[in-house]
């Protein structure tokens, strides 16, 4: 019976810590990264960007590209004050630093509909899954968290909330060869400790 309360207790603090942030991230798979949005009510006002503008996760890339890469975006994740339908549908790095392509932008590819933001409404409904795996050497790690500004840093309102990488990349598995090689080495320390006892 304590088992099963202490693990509803964990369950219901694992979801609790989620929503202090407005967009979860789930990388576990590259190839079908899911964006999710959380409950949370915007942190500030925000009306001056449009639905192309899309939405900015600073710092997003490590490290930085030194160009450009974008994609496609697939789902529902769009601000919750826009009409339904209207989701982002594409994805480019960004530089709100100059140069620095560490930051990742979620737009819609056409039109100039307006965006809004309120500290009365959630800041984002829905989500969105991105393949990423081109990108896998880039991607930040479990846990990395940073700030969802309004806009792309040519037209950049306020932060409007947070992300947080909730899953992340499983580790590469070394090739055959490199284990091959690791256990070559191991054989020929144990051959030279034993050959420098003999001596």
């Amino acid at each position: 019976m304590k088992k099963t309360l202490l693990s509803i207790a964990l369950c219901a603090a694992g979801a609790a810590h989620a929503q202090f942030f407005h967009l979860t991230i789930d990388l576990s798979n590259p190839s079908t990264a899911v964006f999710t949005a959380t409950t949370l009510k915007s942190d500030n006002d925000s009306q001056a960007t449009q639905l192309f503008d899309g939405i900015t996760l600073y710092d997003f890339f490590s490290p930085a590209f030194p160009d450009p890469v974008s994609g496609s975006v697939t789902g529902s994740l769009q601000p919750s004050t826009s009409d339904p339908g209207l989701s982002y549908d594409r994805w480019t790095s960004d530089q709100i630093v100059p140069t620095v392509y560490s930051d990742l932008n979620l737009y819609r590819n056409y039109g100039t509909l307006p965006q809004t933001f309120s500290k009365d409404s959630q800041a984002l409904t829905g989500s969105a899954v991105i393949d990423l795996s081109s990108q896998i050497g880039n991607l930040p790690v479990f846990g990395t968290t940073g700030w969802i500004m309004g806009g792309y840093s040519g037209n950049l309102d306020y932060a409007i909330g947070s992300w947080k990488v909730t899953g992340a990349p499983p580790v590469p598995e070394l090739p055959v060869g490199a284990h091959l090689a690791v256990y070559g080495l191991g054989f020929a320390g144990v051959w030279a400790y034993r050959r420098s006892r003999k001596a």
